[in-house]
């Protein structure tokens, strides 16, 4: 087997890298085991995790043990009348499952889970964060073969495996120890630490996976290794939280189709109706990648790559693709051609069938996708006329009948056939850098942030309230969105290039006002007066903050002529998403936005209420926006002669910020936004009908399910609503039939800024 070449773009961002990870597939019922040498009650568990399969009514044990002659355990399970796919806490002897807060079912990428015991008192850390504490366990006895990772043990025999991949697993026997021992935070990512400094008890251990003939040696020191159960040298992949290889993804795959191999291998249960996979990382917009991908016990199938946000309905019989080649870029069929929305492109390559070994070479900057059959070239296809250079595009594949069975290898298995000169493997190392990124110049925290505070009450004359937000908003420009999480006030609006104190209001067509107990802008971030809308004493709040930034943000001020007209912007690149008002007269909020599912969105707006998108061209003057310029035409809410008006722009950045559409199915198992990054900020607008702007954080929700909502066009208090949406890593899932989020058939558009998949951590 063969490895692709690596790049090493990312490779500084981690001071220490893990090599290997151990897959679990819970079909060969694998568990690593060994015996304790004495009882203990003060221990640390440590590991990192990206999970496999994901299913409905099962237990998937991370570890258990023995313990006074009963089993405890800690396991993710999906169980009726449980919390889904959530992490808990297994006291056997006294029958209590404790749950911990959050549902984990995110299989995009690594997450670090820490089980840390104090006399039998149990804190759980995932990602640094406290997810459970005050949870108890009892004694770990020495019974044979007590100790065991990745099943449930009890009187000799195992169930309910793990199905993923583990890294870096460690036992430290007699400390309990906190995150800070395994890992660390750097420009908001969780990392991991080399352990080699620890200590780590008598019975504890280290295991790295380094040794593919003994995936139990342990590399502590201490020589307690762990003899193993249904693992192979193959179950040692290069997969780990420093360099994650994409998979199937499970979270957007629909119903009939099941996987195992740590997602890998998927087989076809529905008969005569297509199912379509993609992977779990997008395609970044420049580069060249390599993938494989074999189909057996079947005649009728593609493999391609695919619109990577690309969604449509779900859950019923022909779902979530009926006609996949509708939705392809560019799939080849197994009869030798290529077809793109339904249409022959006259490919001329050859014809496969079941066993072949299909191989992909994407050539991002040339635009061209070369497929092999058995490592024998069909040709060179330039897709560039079908191509629009806002497209995010994933490798997809596409399954027709009851028994079929896809095995797809990104590289972690080590490919069959060499891939073509200069192709990588798609990996998180191999992606390149974003322009705004945590290892690239311009840092997230750089531009943009969400910041949740307790308000005081006090008056700027009596210190006021100063919010620290890091960064200096006396230099540059910014915006700033204020919301009272727990009372029904505005959402106030303040920008530098109006000026301190000065609001505007989302939740209200009113024109500026000036408060001096408002905002006044700081070297540190803000200073706010007693103006109840940002300051109550013991209230809580939401601040979003943006800076000015060329090919991210801007803010334009312009008076109205009444003539259309152009007007200048300094993005430096094509705006995606325009929001603006008239803000010395009350009229309403109008926006832009690229993602309308309409062929031209500049001929339709929406507004900040509930509205529908509405076509009319005297808003936008039916011209899209330029790199230099955007166009607003003769109509009062965009250009009223002699108002003032102030425009927020936002562009597209590839791993940052991104507009996106999605089409709802009214289904807790809804559509996925592949973005190609994790949102810490999004808002949600339905746009063929009635429906809310939906605001979503994941400083306010710091784990999935992500619930807690806000509405950017009312005064309405923050609310909780249960299985929202889920934040992943690479993206955005619907869990809900809600109308706001995912009514059946209704278009939805968004925006989300958030953290780059290169780096992301598992939610």
């Amino acid at each position: 087997m063969l490895q692709a070449a690596a790049g090493n773009a990312g490779g500084d961002f981690y001071p220490y890298t893990i090599e290997n990870s151990c897959r679990f597939n819970a079909g060969d019922s694998p568990y690593l085991y060994r015996t304790l040498s004495a009882s203990i009650s003060t221990w640390t568990l440590s590991f990192w995790i990206k999970r496999g399969v994901i299913t409905s009514s099962s237990y998937q044990y991370l570890w258990s043990c023995t313990a006074g002659g009963s089993v405890d355990g800690f396991s993710i399970a999906s169980t009726a009348g449980s919390t889904p796919d959530g992490i808990y806490v297994f006291n056997n002897s006294g029958g209590t499952i404790q749950y911990t807060d959050g549902v984990q079912r995110d299989p995009s990428a690594f997450m670090h889970i820490v089980l840390s015991v104090n006399s039998n008192t149990v804190t759980v850390y995932k990602n640094n964060v406290v997810i459970g504490s005050g949870l108890s366990l009892n004694t770990l006895d020495t019974t044979t073969n007590a100790f065991t990772i990745g099943a449930y043990r009890s009187t000799g025999t195992r169930a309910f495996f793990t199905d993923g991949y583990m890294a870096e697993v460690a036992f430290i026997d007699g400390s309990a120890l906190t995150p800070s021992s395994f890992g660390r935070a750097k420009n908001g990512i969780w990392i991991p630490k080399n352990l080699s400094g620890l200590t780590f008890g008598t019975d504890g251990f280290w295991l790295d996976f380094a040794d593919s003939s003994n995936l139990g040696n342990d590399v502590s020191g201490n020589g307690n290794d762990l003899a193993s159960t249904g693992l192979a040298a193959n179950d040692q992949v290069p997969d780990t939280p420093t360099n994650t290889y994409p998979t199937m993804n499970v979270v957007e795959s629909g119903s009939n189709m099941t996987y195992s191999n740590g997602n890998l291998s998927a087989v076809h249960s529905a008969s005569s109706s297509w199912r379509t996979v993609k992977s779990t990382l997008a395609l970044p917009t420049t580069g060249k990648f390599y993938w494989e991908g074999t189909f057996t016990n079947e005649a009728q199938y593609l493999i391609g790559v695919m619109k990577a946000d690309i969604n449509v309905a779900r859950g019923t019989t022909n779902a979530p693709f009926s006609n996949p080649e509708y939705e392809g870029l560019a799939y080849y069929s197994n009869n030798g051609d290529i077809l793109h929305n339904a249409s022959s492109q006259g490919y001329g390559g050859a014809t496969w069938s079941s066993g072949d070994v299909m191989g992909v070479a994407i050539d991002l900057d040339a635009q061209t996708i070369t497929f092999y059959k058995n490592n024998s070239s069909q040709g060179a296809f330039d897709y560039s006329s079908i191509y629009s250079a806002d497209t995010v595009l994933c490798p997809a594949f596409s399954l027709y009948r009851s028994g079929t069975v896809l095995d797809v290898d990104f590289g972690q298995l080590g490919f069959t056939y060499t891939p073509p000169t200069d192709h990588l493997a798609l990996t998180t190392t191999n992606i390149p850098e974003p322009t705004i990124g945590p290892n690239s110049s311009i840092k997230p925290s750089n531009v943009f942030g969400v910041e949740t505070y307790t308000g005081n009450g006090t008056a700027k004359g009596s210190g006021g309230n100063p919010i620290d937000l890091g960064v200096d908003m006396t230099s540059g420009d910014y915006m700033v969105a204020i919301k009272n999480r727990d009372a029904a006030d505005e959402w106030m609006v303040f920008d530098t290039v109006r000026g301190d104190n000065k609001y505007l209001e989302f939740s209200s067509e009113d024109a500026e006002v000036t408060d001096t107990e408002t905002c006044e802008f700081t070297s540190t971030g803000v200073t706010l007066g007693s103006n109840v809308a940002v300051n109550t004493n013991a209230e809580d709040y939401v601040l979003y903050w943006f800076k000015v930034t060329a090919g991210f943000f801007d803010i334009v001020s312009t008076e109205g002529t009444g003539v259309a007209r152009t007007v200048a912007h300094s993005l430096g690149v094509i705006p995606n998403f325009i929001v603006g008002k008239a803000y010395d007269i009350g009229y309403e909020w109008v926006v832009y936005c690229s993602s309308l599912p309409v062929p031209d969105p500049e001929t339709d707006f929406l507004r900040f209420g509930t509205n529908a998108a509405v076509d009319n061209n005297t808003l936008w003057n039916d011209t899209a926006p330029t790199s230099s310029v955007y166009s607003i035409g003769t109509d009062i809410w965009v250009n009223k002669n002699g108002s003032n008006f102030i425009y927020y722009l936002f562009a597209d950045v590839e791993g940052f910020c991104k507009n996106f559409y999605y089409e709802g199915n009214g289904n807790v198992d809804g559509s996925f936004c592949n973005l190609g990054f994790l949102p810490d900020f999004l808002f949600i607008k339905r746009t063929d009908s009635t429906g809310s702007w939906c605001v979503y954080d994941t400083e306010r929700s710091p784990y999935n399910e992500t619930n807690a909502q806000l509405i950017l066009q009312s005064t309405n208090a923050e609310t909780t609503h249960a299985d929202e949406i889920d934040i992943n890593s690479n993206g955005v899932k619907q869990r809900s039939p809600d109308n706001p989020v995912n009514a059946s058939g209704g278009d939805y558009i968004g925006i989300a800024i958030g953290v780059t998949q290169k780096y992301s951590n598992a939610r």
